[in-house]
């Protein structure tokens, strides 16, 4: 079986098999769930990658240090003051405070850079190179050559409507997920991994 096959070779599986074993089994079926989901759409195999993705978000927010949106550590507090200071007095109005020192604000822009590293291509085929991100321990994921059948899996994905109806609910609300409390934690943003997987997998045995 071919996604088989490629979860052998996939740096990320290794990783995450060294951390827990049932948690790479999980990451393992739940590929292989969505990959025969996604070329065979019936009740029984979507209703089984559903309750597996479930359980892989589930572990995700058990393995993430999940902070309020807003909280700041005391140097990050300082931070955030010379950052205040940094804006130029205008009159009575508050810029520096709209737009650095709100709450609402502070949760925007790290739900915004939440979702950007989670998006980010980069991270997932070249372990964020060179763009390593401060206080997170980076590993390698997926190898830089699976990147091109990615992209034709998420190709083969987007001209089948019936595909489409599973991969990116899916791919929404792990963002969501992942927006919410960030990828921080020793496993990463797990819910991509099937994700990657499986659309690698269509890219390879799609090819004409």
């Amino acid at each position: 079986m071919l996604t088989a096959a490629l979860l052998l070779i996939t740096p990320w599986f290794w990783h995450t098999l060294k951390i827990s074993v049932p948690i790479a089994i999980l990451l393992a079926l739940t590929s292989i769930s969505l990959f025969f989901a996604l070329i065979n759409i019936n009740k029984k195999n979507l209703i089984i990658f559903i309750l597996l993705f479930t359980a892989t978000l589930i572990v995700q927010v058990k393995y993430t240090k999940v902070q309020d949106l807003a909280y700041f550590t005391e140097d990050q507090k300082r931070v955030q003051r010379e950052y205040l200071n940094a804006y130029p007095p205008i009159y009575w109005i508050p810029l520096a405070h709209w737009l650095e020192g709100r709450p609402e604000t502070v949760a925007f822009y790290r739900i915004k850079n939440n979702l950007g590293e989670a998006l980010d291509v980069n991270q997932y085929f070249f372990a964020t190179h060179p763009r390593a991100r401060v206080g997170i321990n980076e590993f390698h994921k997926f190898h830089f050559i699976f990147l091109p059948f990615f992209v034709l899996g998420l190709v083969y994905i987007s001209k089948k409507a019936e595909s489409r109806t599973i991969y990116l609910p899916a791919l929404v609300v792990g963002l969501a997920l992942t927006a919410y409390i960030s990828d921080s934690s020793s496993l990463g943003a797990i819910f991509a991994f099937p994700l990657i997987l499986s659309a690698i997998t269509l890219g390879i045995k799609n090819i004409k």
